[in-house]
Parts: structure tokens; C-alpha cells; sequence
């Protein structure tokens, strides 16, 4: 979670309310990707551990070739946040907590709704959408690790603000879970 803090105190700090709405590019494309990056992965390994898969497993995480599902890929993935989306999404989220999701992800007040005028409502985002920000978060996260090493290139930068909903989802979805966990195995003579 302190990923997912940090990175949202550094937007909060990054925007402004004239146009172009960010103070500085550099920090969008550096410490807040990188921030980023991490909050998600860390998110989705946590909800993929609290459902049984151990973190020795997850070091060595490749996954599977979608192609053949005997053959193990020979590289590893365990930084690769699509595949990783994929796994906690199938593996971690019940039916219910999908479409809250969604709904999470439509419902938010974004940045750009305060402060931008729109002669007609946006476009709520979808889950389609995240999946495709998170690609593009992928592309600078995943390798060859453009995030964490300096490499001078023009790139398109993912939407910190729905990125990061989305980390917190996860990590609020586990948090209730344990919760309810807890609340369940104690016994009358406890709450007394």
C-alpha cells in the first residue's frame, strides 16, 4: 500500500488546474510511472499470495504460452503486469468483485472531469480501457524496464489515476476479505 500512497501523493502534487494540467512531464514519465509500475505489480502478486500461490512461486513466475498450455515459457514474466492482471483477475476475484471493479472503475470523479469543460459528459471508462493503459504501463514497465533505466524516446504515458484505482481495488479487496476472515473464525465467547 505504500507504493499505491506514495504514488498518489506525487499526482496529487503533479497537477495543476490550467492546462496542460501536469506540472511536470518529467515526473509523469519517471518516479510516477516507476511508482506506478511497482504498486500494481505488488497489488496483483498480493491478491494472487492471499489466494494460495506461495512467494517462492511467484520469483520464478513464467506463466504459460497461451499457444501450448504444456510448454512453460522459457522467459520469465513475473514483472509482466497484463499477464499478471490476468492471473489475479482469473485466480482472485470472485464474479461479484468483477463487476464492482468495473463499477469502480466507472464510477470514480477523475482529475480531468473537475477541471476540464465538456459540452457533453466523457465516456465512463471500462475495464477495457484499464487493461489498455495497463498495456501501455507494460511496455514501459515490463522489459526491457524502461521505467527504472533512462532511455531517451518519445512514449505514451498510461493514465496514473485509473492505474492506480485499480492497485487499490486489489489491495481493498483483500483487506475486507482477511477482515471478514477474522470476524468469522471468532467465536460468541470471544465477542463477549
Amino acid at each position: 500500500m505504500a507504493y499505491i500512497e506514495a504514488a498518489k501523493t506525487l499526482l496529487a502534487h503533479n497537477r495543476t488546474d490550467a492546462y496542460p494540467y501536469i506540472r511536470d512531464i518529467a515526473v509523469e514519465t519517471g518516479p510516477l510511472l516507476f511508482l506506478c509500475g511497482h504498486a500494481t505489480e505488488l497489488a496483483f502478486k498480493s491478491a494472487l499470495h492471499a489466494r494460495g500461490v506461495q512467494p517462492q512461486k511467484l520469483l520464478k513466475f513464467k506463466g504459460f504460452d497461451f499457444s501450448n498450455v504444456r510448454r512453460a515459457k522459457k522467459k520469465f514474466r513475473r514483472h509482466n503486469l497484463l499477464f499478471l492482471f490476468r492471473a489475479a483477475s482469473i485466480h482472485s476475484l470472485s464474479s461479484t468483485e468483477r463487476a464492482a471493479l468495473n463499477e469502480t472503475i466507472g464510477d470514480h470523479q477523475y482529475f480531468r472531469e473537475v477541471n476540464e469543460t465538456h459540452l457533453e459528459p466523457p465516456k465512463r471508462p471500462v475495464l477495457a480501457n484499464y487493461r489498455e493503459q495497463l498495456e501501455i504501463l507494460n511496455t514501459r514497465f515490463d522489459t526491457p524496464y524502461r521505467a527504472r533505466y533512462f532511455k531517451d524516446s518519445f512514449d505514451t504515458t498510461p493514465d496514473p489515476e485509473l492505474i492506480l484505482l485499480v492497485a487499490e481495488f486489489f489491495v481493498k479487496t483483500i483487506d475486507v476479505r482477511r477482515i471478514e476472515e477474522n470476524t468469522s473464525q471468532t467465536t460468541p465467547a470471544e465477542t463477549k
